[in-house]
């Protein structure tokens, strides 16, 4: 096949023919957008964006306002679930809950497959049958049996499973939504996928940008080969009176493994492995005037452990007190001070495995913004001071900590 490759700084174009394009014509396009995740050709909403993978990243149920931006991290930096005042309202992707039908711990809404998008897999035959019950609205009752084995390979997904959820919303109290699955699973295929980090990264050349995002490729770990699974999730969001807000998250599994000799000739060694993954937090907001104050606070728990092991193979908590402090100058400008930690009650991060990695921080910060309409054009500009200090238990990472000061300065356009 004859294939040529332009050049997009001479404009000549050179002859690539003793090579070969695989040419599909099925796309996979996980994260929905304009462009397909992998292309032939180089495109781009940027001006000779020269990247073969999809050019604003591939983000499957992380960018539902379809901005190309991940919605966890919206300003372009670290991931906002590890920023200062960001992390408030933003966890990692452990705490994400959602079916996971071929068992890789990444839930099917947010999983980069680098699979064509079919209906079902290429080489699998099976079936996928389910059966619901609604006895009353917002309450659902599910049996299911998804069953898959591979065509050329002796390889199989066997996933029956029953399914519980409640969605209840009122308006004037909060609403909540429940879930709870007992699944009886034997899946030893193991599938691949892709994690894009939430970190952007320019390769910046004289004529053009190579790379926005980095892609790693990993494999399951093929942790249901012969299990029973219960899974719980619970989240939350109540107000009590009209003030207050509270906020829960829990997403707990436990993955009970079978002991013995299974269906491919294989042993596998009892052992339990449980992931619990818990968000609680609490804000408060009056209004005076033209003043606003809230205060909260938030806990994130993660723990996750085997019962062979003498130690969980993660688990940290942190602690994240917040209070806000607002001056409305007009409809379209204010004046805020946020302070995330104080003296004696800071920001902290504990690992119960390794201690030394145990901190406190304490950030500061006073802004001034205004929103503004100019010409059909957004116009947000904000300005002001931050000022962050970090603090560490161990005395011999004392050498470690540092204040930090900063002036910063945002302009945002948009339409």
């Amino acid at each position: 096949m004859n294939h040529y490759l332009p050049d997009v700084v001479t404009e000549l174009t050179y002859n690539t023919k003793n090579d070969f394009v695989r040419a599909s014509m099925i796309e996979d396009n996980d994260d929905d957008d304009m462009y397909p995740d992998a292309m032939m050709y180089p495109q781009g909403m940027m001006t000779n964006m020269l990247s073969l993978r999809d050019t604003d990243g591939v983000f499957p149920g992380n960018d539902n306002d379809h901005d190309g931006i991940p919605d966890n991290d919206k300003n372009y930096n670290t991931p906002d679930y590890d920023e200062p005042f960001l992390m408030f309202d933003v966890d990692p992707d452990e705490f994400v809950f959602g079916d996971d039908f071929n068992n890789n711990s990444v839930p099917d809404f947010r999983e980069d497959d680098l699979k064509y998008d079919t209906p079902y897999d290429l080489d699998r035959q099976g079936h996928h049958i389910n059966l619901r019950f609604t006895p009353q609205q917002n309450v659902n009752f599910y049996l299911g049996s998804f069953q898959t084995r591979g065509v050329a390979l002796d390889t199989r997904t066997d996933d029956n499973y029953f399914k519980f959820n409640l969605n209840y919303d009122v308006y004037t109290v909060g609403k909540i939504y429940a879930e709870y699955r007992y699944e009886r699973i034997k899946d030893n295929i193991q599938d691949q996928y892709v994690i894009v980090p939430t970190q952007n990264k320019y390769m910046a050349n004289p004529w053009g940008v190579f790379s926005r995002f980095d892609s790693y490729l990993y494999w399951d770990e093929v942790e249901y080969r012969n299990s029973k699974v219960q899974r719980f999730f619970l989240e939350s969001t109540v107000r009590p009176v009209s003030i207050l807000t509270i906020e829960n998250h829990v997403k707990y599994e436990m993955n009970r493994m079978v002991e013995g000799s299974m269906y491919d000739n294989t042993f596998q060694p009892k052992d339990n492995l449980s992931t619990l993954a818990v968000v609680n937090k609490f804000i408060l907001t009056k209004k005076w005037g033209n003043w606003t104050v809230s205060p909260g606070i938030k806990f994130r728990l993660y723990k996750k452990g085997r019962s062979e092991s003498s130690n969980p193979l993660d688990h940290y908590m942190m602690r994240i007190p917040l209070i806000f402090l607002r001056y409305d100058l007009s409809s379209r400008t204010n004046i805020t001070y946020g302070m995330q930690g104080v003296k004696g009650f800071e920001l902290l991060y504990k690992d119960y495995i390794q201690d030394h990695n145990d901190y406190r921080q304490i950030n500061n910060t006073i802004q001034i913004e205004n929103r503004t309409n100019y010409f059909g054009f957004d116009v947000w500009l904000g300005f002001g001071y931050r000022l962050e200090e970090v603090t560490f238990d161990k005395t011999y990472r004392k050498f470690e900590e540092y204040k930090s000061s900063t002036f910063f300065s945002r302009l945002w356009l948009g339409y």
